[in-house]
């Protein structure tokens, strides 16, 4: 059956799949080796953490996790000499993800409409007491070494693998990322999608500052005691930062004029009201 982007079933997917190359320009896929020569990508726990909250709100509101269960099973037996020393063990965490597929309501015990919470349960582990082998050229005997974060890096594991069931960072999964061209490409694209949010921020910080800039003016044009100009300034000095951000000079000079007018009017005022009470 040919895949069909355009089916509404896959609309989370398809929006969550690509995973950006890096975070404030740190890696956020890395690569790994296990046993039995296996590689492959594995994806930063917390950017993930940081990615389901863009989508669906804080940990513990618009998603989250139960634990269900956790353990400590034998692994692979290791001997030496024919003779047994022991086993490895594997730590298990078993969860119950959950997430609001359209957003969590703000007030969803008043909510009338469709906010069903979907759920399912997902299974991560790591292993817990790892065999290191005897190692001559450093004369290291062969020795048992036990993860102290083994059920931080379980539960690390289960929540990255029920992400990836909902789409989240899923070219990671699906071997894209092995594809030196796939990542070229999301580089570029990610840098442009990036550059294209900078600057929407910026013209909106802009947009911003020249709001504030003018309601401070238009405070000062209607002051009429030095206490009302004086407070005035103290903000008009606080926006000046943002302004020089934004490369709005004709903005700051503006509202330096009108400081100063507003100090000028003012004072004449204050003056006559002292001249006629004396």
């Amino acid at each position: 059956m040919p895949f069909d982007r355009t089916n509404p079933n896959l609309a989370l997917w398809l929006r969550e799949m690509p995973t950006d190359p890096s975070f404030e320009g740190r890696p956020v896929v890395r690569p790994f080796t296990r046993g039995g020569g296996f590689r492959g990508s594995a994806i930063n726990g917390t950017y993930l953490v940081m990615r389901l909250t863009q989508a669906f709100g804080p940990v513990g509101w618009g998603w989250g996790y139960e634990v269900l269960s956790d353990d400590v099973v034998p692994g692979a037996p290791v001997y030496e000499d024919g003779k047994l020393l022991g086993h490895e063990s594997v730590q298990r965490t078993r969860i119950r993800f959950w997430y609001y597929p359209n957003g969590r309501p703000a007030d969803l015990d008043n909510f009338t409409g469709q906010a069903k919470r979907a759920e399912f349960e997902q299974v991560g582990q790591t292993t817990y007491v790892l065999w290191r082998r005897p190692n001559p050229e450093k004369r290291q005997p062969g020795r048992f070494e036990t993860d102290e974060e083994a059920w931080k890096k379980s539960l690390t594991d289960a929540i990255s693998k029920a992400a990836s069931h909902i789409g989240f960072a899923a070219d990671v999964h699906l071997g894209l990322w092995d594809d030196n061209k796939y990542v070229n490409d999301r580089a570029a694209e990610s840098e442009q999608q990036q550059r294209a949010l900078d600057q929407a921020a910026a013209a909106e910080g802009a947009a911003e500052a020249r709001r504030r800039a003018q309601e401070i003016a238009d405070e000062l044009a209607r002051a009429e005691t030095l206490a009302e100009v004086t407070r005035l300034r103290g903000e008009a000095i606080a926006l000046r930062p943002m302004l020089k951000r934004h490369g709005l000079a004709d903005v700051e000079a503006t509202l330096g004029a009108a400081v100063r007018d507003a100090q000028q009017r003012v004072g004449a005022l204050e003056r006559q009201r002292e001249s006629a009470v004396a």
